[in-house]
């Protein structure tokens, strides 16, 4: 083994020296990269590549003296000094069982970092390396997570969305700590999220399908959300100023309203008049219709008719229509407008014809109209036509039978008896008209 190790090394000095008389003809030995001299270069090159062919084999150990040759000696040789010190340092602080070593070999690892930006800048991108390597290793004191919550800050601050999903991730985590510790508000933890949630959703606009991206906003929303600070008063007091401040700027719109429906804080006013005001600036079927959704829960009936219609004008899928039809419908059975309100069910029925929660709310309405109601035979028959509409319920989505049934079994309760029926001259089979604003032909069915 060791003659073979003396072989690679004897072969590659001899590479070094035939490469070294080309590139003589061409440069000057005072390169600032390798030293003042010839002498320099030659022993930077030669620890150059004799630890990188360790690194290569990934025999770490043995790389190190020649490492340090070449990053305290030649430190701007090449990029890679760096990139392949941090993994010979990672190595060597994870198989290290002294603490007082493990933390110097930390402490390297952190001035690698710090090296490397000042001869090779890229501080932002590097920064972030170094905040997720000093929280992997150090994250057991608080004042240790806020000496690498500041290092990644500050990577955050000058990449913006450029950041790697690791430092948003890593960074989030960080605050988490830090507000459990009493060391931040929670304030600030809603502006951290806020902040790296803009970030994430940037960069899925470009590719809704990122993975990385996706799993980070996962990952991120679950430490937002388990931290304790993800509170509807802490976010309206962040936003609320901001929105009184600038009620038409879109993206603060966007995330306002993004968070405090993540956070389920839709009941809260300033949800309501920023879902509105973003609406009326950048109106889509969706935005109308979660406004309408908002006036109908605060039974503001007629602007969400209003926005319900909006949203049917602005939807192209015949199914999401239906949806809108059927929360106009049920607007107007709350308003005890029944005749309209099966209109709308009528209409989204032809908008999809699966909608069996248009024939559920139809038979409602049949049930509630005691106003059809003149006698015995009249009080039945509005029963007769509600189980109707329940069976086609069930008929077109086989998922609702087990409603349909409840209700079948409730109002055929209702159904007159044989006495009944035959002395209006009736029987059972028979065909019967309701008239009323119902208008429907039934058949003659008893309890």
């Amino acid at each position: 083994m060791k003659f073979k190790k003396l072989f690679i090394f004897s072969t590659l000095f001899m590479l070094i020296l035939a490469t070294q008389h080309g590139l003589a003809q061409k440069k000057p030995y005072e390169d600032p990269k390798y030293g003042p001299d010839s002498a320099s270069r030659m022993e930077c090159l030669k620890n150059l590549s004799l630890y990188r062919e360790f690194v290569k084999q990934k025999n770490y150990i043995d790389a190190i003296s020649s490492w340090y040759e070449v990053f305290n000696n030649c430190p701007r040789a090449t990029k890679n000094v760096y990139i392949d010190g941090v993994k010979i340092f990672r190595y060597l602080i994870e198989k290290e069982g002294d603490p007082q070593k493990q933390s110097d070999h930390i402490d390297t690892l952190m001035r690698i970092y710090d090296q490397r930006i000042q001869y090779y800048k890229q501080e932002g991108y590097v920064l972030g390396r170094k905040g997720v390597d000093y929280l992997r290793y150090r994250k057991d004191k608080i004042e240790d997570i806020q000496i690498g919550y500041n290092i990644l800050e500050k990577s955050i601050n000058l990449r913006k969305n450029r950041s790697e999903e690791a430092v948003l991730v890593t960074f989030m985590t960080a605050t988490e700590a830090l507000f459990k510790g009493a060391a931040i508000e929670k304030e600030k933890v809603v502006e951290n999220y806020a902040m790296l949630l803009e970030i994430i959703e940037a960069n899925l606009q470009k590719n809704k399908e990122d993975k990385k991206a996706l799993l980070a906003r996962d990952n991120i929303d679950a430490v937002f959300e388990r931290s304790g600070a993800a509170t509807c008063d802490a976010l309206v007091a962040l936003f609320q100023p901001k929105f009184e401040a600038t009620p038409e700027d879109i993206p603060l719109l966007e995330k306002i309203t993004n968070l405090l429906d993540k956070t389920d804080c839709k009941n809260e006013d300033l949800f309501f008049y920023a879902s509105e005001k973003l609406h009326n600036l950048k109106p889509t079927s969706k935005s109308a219709a979660m406004v309408a959704e908002m006036c109908k829960n605060r039974e503001e009936y007629n602007k969400a008719i209003d926005y319900y219609k909006e949203a049917i004008i602005l939807e192209e899928d015949a199914e999401e229509k239906a949806v809108y039809y059927l929360q106009l419908a049920d607007i107007y059975r709350k308003l005890d407008q029944f005749s309209t309100a099966r209109d709308y069910a009528l209409k989204g029925i032809e908008s999809d014809p699966s909608s069996g929660e248009a024939y559920i709310l139809i038979g409602h309405l049949y049930a509630a109209s005691k106003s059809c109601v003149v006698d015995d035979l009249t009080n039945a028959a509005i029963y007769w036509v509600a189980v109707d509409k329940y069976i086609q319920a069930k008929n077109v989505d086989p998922e609702l039978t087990e409603e349909a049934n409840k209700y079948i079994t409730t109002y055929s309760k209702y159904f007159p008896n044989n006495e009944t029926i035959f002395f209006f001259s009736l029987k059972v089979g028979d065909t019967y008209k309701v008239g009323c604003w119902i208008n429907e032909t039934t058949t003659v069915r008893i309890n």
